[in-house]
C-alpha cells in the first residue's frame, strides 16, 4: 500500500520530480507533499495577522508533531520563529512560570543542579493500587528540555504580532488565563461570555483569546499613516497638543 500525505491523504509518488505532488521527508522520518508542507508554513502567521495570539502549531509535523528544524524552514519563518520563542522563554522566567524541573511537581528545582535525572517523587497516596498507578505515572527529575521550555512558555503566554504591516514586530500581552477568564460584563454577553471572544477553550491547551488587531506598544502609540524618521526611526518621536 502505497504511503499516503498526512495533510491531503493522497498518495505520495516518490517519482514526482517537480510540483506540489513532489514528496518532502522531514528530518523526523515522515513524508508529505511539497505542496501541503508549504501551504501549512503559509498558515503559521496567518492567524497572528488577524490578531490571534501566535502559535508555533503549524512549524511542527503533522504526524508525529516534533517542531520543524531551522533548515526545513524558509528563512524568514525561521528567523520569526526565534524571536517568538527568544520572547515567550524570557517572559515566562521573568513571570515565574518557567518549569525548573521535568517531573513538573510544583516548588521541585531538583532538575536545575545539573546532576541528571533523579528518581521520581514518593506518591502522596494511600493504597497499594494507588501508590502503584500514581508511580507507574509519575515523571522523573531532571533538567527540562528546551522543546518542553518552549511549549511550556506558549501555552501560558500570549505572544502578539504587531498588526502594522510596516511593523510586523512580536510583543508579549500577558497571561492566557488572565485574558481568557470571565470579565465583569460576562453575564450580560460582553467580551468574557461563555461563546464570546474571550471565552476560554481552543487549541494548543491554552484558552482561546479574542482576535482583533493588535498593535505592539510602540506603533500603538503612532496614529496610523505617521511615518517614522528614517534616521531614528520610532523611538525619538514626540508628540505634542496643537
Amino acid at each position: 500500500m502505497a504511503a499516503e500525505c498526512p495533510i491531503c491523504q493522497a498518495p505520495l509518488d516518490d517519482g514526482a520530480a517537480e510540483g506540489d505532488e513532489r514528496p518532502a521527508r522531514l528530518s523526523c522520518g515522515h513524508a508529505l507533499h511539497g505542496g501541503c508542507l508549504a501551504r501549512q508554513l503559509a498558515a503559521a502567521r496567518a492567524d497572528a495577522a488577524a490578531g490571534a495570539p501566535v502559535s508555533l502549531a503549524a512549524l511542527r509535523c503533522a504526524v508525529c508533531r516534533r517542531a520543524l528544524r531551522d533548515a526545513e524552514l524558509p528563512p524568514p519563518l525561521a528567523a520569526w520563529r526565534a524571536r517568538v520563542a527568544a520572547l515567550a522563554l524570557a517572559k515566562h522566567r521573568e513571570t515565574g512560570g518557567a518549569p525548573a524541573c521535568a517531573c513538573g511537581v510544583s516548588g521541585c528545582a531538583r532538575g536545575s543542579g545539573g546532576a541528571g535525572a533523579a528518581p521520581p517523587h514518593r506518591p502522596a497516596v494511600r493504597g497499594a493500587a494507588a501508590a502503584a498507578a500514581a508511580a507507574a505515572a509519575a515523571r522523573p527529575c531532571g533538567p527540562v528540555s528546551a522543546a518542553a521550555q518552549l511549549d511550556a512558555a506558549m501555552s501560558a503566554l500570549a505572544i502578539y504580532e504587531c498588526s502594522r504591516a510596516a511593523c510586523g514586530d512580536v510583543f508579549w500581552g500577558g497571561l492566557r488565563a488572565c485574558d481568557a477568564a470571565p470579565g465583569p460584563d460576562a453575564a450580560a454577553g460582553g467580551p468574557g461570555a461563555a461563546g464570546g471572544p474571550g471565552a476560554a477553550g481552543g487549541a494548543d491547551a491554552a484558552p482561546e483569546l479574542a482576535r482583533a488587531p493588535q498593535l505592539c506598544p510602540r506603533c500603538d502609540a503612532m496614529p496610523p499613516g505617521t511615518q517614522a524618521c528614517a534616521k531614528h526611526g520610532r523611538d525619538a518621536v514626540v508628540w505634542k497638543c496643537l
